[in-house]
């Protein structure tokens, strides 16, 4: 999904940042119409580092 000012990245205490992105899923599964994957990152924006991710359907 684009990126909407009204949800930003959250800074974790460790200074890493948690990002939630939303795709829809092609076709849909019963019960979930859309699958969100929840990423921890660190360094810059120019230079990120991806920590860790997990999905989640929704």
């Amino acid at each position: 999904m684009p990126y909407n000012p009204a949800h930003p990245p959250t800074q974790n205490a460790d200074g890493s940042w948690q990002v939630t992105i939303g795709f829809p899923i092609e076709p849909p599964v019963q019960g979930a119409g859309s699958v969100i994957v929840v990423c921890h990152l660190s360094g810059t924006k120019g230079e990120p580092k991806l920590l860790d991710w997990a999905t989640k359907d929704v």
